[in-house]
């Protein structure tokens, strides 16, 4: 089977993830160049940096997975399951959320069995 609706709905995550993550990279620079020299600055300036990086090899192994979840690999299938839970607690919700779907109907997706008759 092709599983459309799997890798559509990991496209669009890669995407939206893709957008929040750039979003917040400008967030980053805005505040870094409006910087005061007050603590709320820098542990502003740290959260969203930690945050961006730690979200970055998500986001490029959500991308990896979208065009991999096709072959019916279960691995991808539970990569999106276990980034989209990760991603739930983050600014990337919606993400996280088109991500848990596609891996939990990547993973119970069914494959067609053939029977032929043998004499």
């Amino acid at each position: 089977m092709k599983r459309n609706a799997e890798f559509i709905l990991s496209l669009i995550g890669s995407i939206l993830s893709t957008i929040v993550w750039l979003f917040l990279c400008i967030v980053i620079i805005a505040t870094a160049a409006a910087y005061t020299g007050s603590a709320d600055d820098d542990a502003s300036i740290t959260i969203f940096l930690i945050g961006n990086i730690i979200s970055l090899p998500i986001i490029v192994f959500a991308w990896l997975s979208t065009f991999k979840v096709r072959e019916a690999s279960s691995g991808w299938s539970i990569y999106l399951i276990v980034g989209g839970s990760i991603f739930i607690f983050s600014p990337f919700f919606v993400s996280g959320v088109l991500f848990l779907i596609a891996g939990i109907l990547s993973v119970t997706h069914k494959t067609p069995t053939t029977h032929s008759i043998s004499e």
